[in-house]
Order: structure tokens, then sequence, then C-alpha cells
């Protein structure tokens, strides 16, 4: 018969992240504030932890165990999360079949198919029995059809041209309209903190009427929108149904006036809380229930024509800026939320 081994029940907010994420240390630091210790931290891949998360399931029953802690779900009253994934089941260990490479890769694949299935069901049996905020199966949204939601709820969005040939960017360039081009992913985001100790990132960037005469006759399809000549740039933290919004004026620096995540060290954006139109607020809280969303950072640019243009949403985004920029304190927020909203559980050592 499987039993859980013997423990007291001490009832604990699970946050899983990963170990770099300095939101996620800043809103525990609140939690304890707060008077709440009682928090679990998981983080994804960390390099500096010697003893990986345990695992044992039965049917429905999971319990997992951190260093000499053993935490069942019925231990568990809310759970965030924030950055990540496979937290619980990232040990598959790797294989190689000497002397039989196809085998091997074959294998690996299988594995990490394997690997996907078990956190499908394990996140899955987590969501039907905890309150959370924030979705694995969310976290990575796919950018095109979100805009095809945000245009069904009722936004403005950037035309968007996907293109694999010489042929098809001249047809798009010749329509006179100043164009940027970006991922359809999240593109690199990369930082080499063991070799090199810099960052390697992919930005979004102007794409000029030279530059089709430089490319080949077929290219990997590469997505391309008309330049939006903006008078300032939102960004925008959603939290259960409230929007926390800081106006960035980027468009006045060369540096910056593409993407503002190109940061200007010397001479920062100006950032200032905004108050969202009551129209835009419920454009955004439907589009956040349509994709069964609680949380996310929206990026929304505003034209000289005072248009509200939407452009994505990161269901993990950083917040941190708009926090202490606009003294919104969301780190704080998030922590009330965490303490507020969680399942009840009946400590029996009070």
């Amino acid at each position: 018969m499987w039993r859980l081994p013997f423990l007291i029940c001490r009832p604990l907010i699970c946050i899983f992240s990963n170990a770099r994420d300095y939101a996620t240390g800043d809103v525990v630091r609140w939690l304890n504030h707060l008077g709440r210790t009682d928090v679990l931290r998981v983080n994804h891949n960390d390099p500096d932890d010697p003893d990986p998360v345990r695992l044992d399931c039965h049917n429905e029953t999971i319990v997992f165990r951190i260093g000499e802690r053993v935490v069942p779900l019925s231990e568990i009253e809310m759970v965030w999360y924030r950055k990540g994934k496979n937290w619980l089941c990232d040990h598959f260990f790797a294989v190689d079949v000497e002397d039989h490479k196809r085998l091997t890769q074959s294998l690996s694949v299988r594995l990490k198919t394997e690997e996907l299935k078990l956190a499908e069901y394990l996140h899955y049996v987590i969501q039907s029995t905890i309150p959370a905020l924030g979705a694995p199966a969310k976290s990575d949204l796919n950018k095109l059809i979100v805009l095809s939601m945000a245009r069904e709820a009722g936004f403005k969005t950037p035309d968007s041209y996907i293109t694999n040939s010489r042929e098809g960017l001249e047809n798009i360039v010749s329509e006179k309209k100043p164009l940027i081009t970006k991922a359809m992913s999240d593109g690199l985001y990369l930082f080499d903190y063991e070799e090199k100790q810099t960052g390697y990132f992919t930005y979004t960037e102007d794409y000029t009427p030279e530059q089709v005469k430089r490319e080949e006759k077929l290219f990997s399809p590469s997505l391309l929108q008309p330049r939006i000549d903006k008078k300032y740039e939102l960004r925008i933290f959603y939290l259960e149904g409230v929007c926390y919004a800081s106006a960035i004026f980027s468009q006045s620096d060369d540096q910056t006036k593409t993407d503002f995540r190109k940061y200007n060290e010397e001479k920062p954006n100006r950032n200032v809380p905004f108050q969202l139109p009551e129209e835009i607020e419920k454009k955004i809280r439907l589009l956040f229930e349509r994709l069964e969303l609680n949380t996310g950072s929206v990026d929304v640019i505003v034209d000289t024509q005072n248009e509200y243009c939407f452009l994505e949403i990161n269901p993990v985004g950083q917040f941190g800026m708009v926090s202490e920029t606009c003294n919104y304190y969301i780190e704080q927020k998030i922590a009330t939320y965490l303490m507020q909203h969680g399942r009840k559980i009946e400590n029996p050592l009070h």
C-alpha cells in the first residue's frame, strides 16, 4: 500500500520560479514582512541547488520533497507560477547509446515527450486542487494568436506580414510604409553567467527598403509590421482584473524609439503613472478572460492620433520597472493577493 511519510501539516504558499528572478525575491520579502514565513520557493534548474526535487505520485496524490522537507498538495493553500517550467519533473536522465547516434537522438526526443506529459499532468492536478496565480500552460503564448484575439476584443493592432521570399518583401515594402521586424516568439533572451558574463537579446528592429536587395531569394519565414508613430508607449501589469499602467516616453531617443528595452542608462526614458481609459481596461479584462489568465504584462502603443494599439501580452513579464517608477508597490499587492486568495486549510498547530 502506498503511504505518505509522517508529517505535520503547515499550510504554505508555494512559488514556482527560477533562481535569478528578482521579482520573486521581492514578493517573498513582502510576504515575510506581512507575517507569512511559510513560503516555499521551487526554482527551475537552480545551478546552486545540489539536492533536486524528489517526486512521488499516486493517481491524484502528489508529494514532492525539497531537501528534508516533505510537501504534499494538501499542505499548499496557494500557488504562484512566476518563472521557469517543469519545476517538478525536469529530472529525466540523458541517454547515450554507444555507436548509435540516431537511436540516442530518438530516445532523447522521447524522453522530452515523457517530461512534457508528466509536467502537464502534475500541474493539471495542482491547478484542479489549489488556487493559482498564473498558469504554466499559458506562460508562452502564441503572439500571432493573441493579436487575433485582441482584434476580436475590439483592439486596434498592427497589420502583420509574414513572408519567406524576397518577392514577398518587395510587395510589402512597395506599400511605402516604414516597417519593423521582430520575433514571432520571445526571441533570444540569454544570460551567459558561466563563460563570458554577457547577455544576448533580440530586439524589435527597423527594416528599410535597402535591406530587401541584400536578402536571399528564400529565407526563414519572418514577421514584419508597419512602424507606428508613437506618442508614448504603455507597459501595463494586470492582476486579477486590475491594471497598473506606466507611460514610457521612449520616442524622443533614437536608441529607444523602436524598442524601449534598448535602455539608455545615461539618459533614461521618463516613466510616469498612467490612468487607462475605462474602455481600454474593459478590453484588457475581456482579453485576459478569453485567454483564461489572471495576470501578465501588456504592451500597448498610443500613436500620434491618440489611438491605442495593442502589441502583446507576456504572462510572466517583468513588472519591477512599472512598480518602482510609478510607486504602485506591485510586489506588495501580489503578496497580499497570495495571502487572501488561498484555500482554507486547517492547521493542527493552531
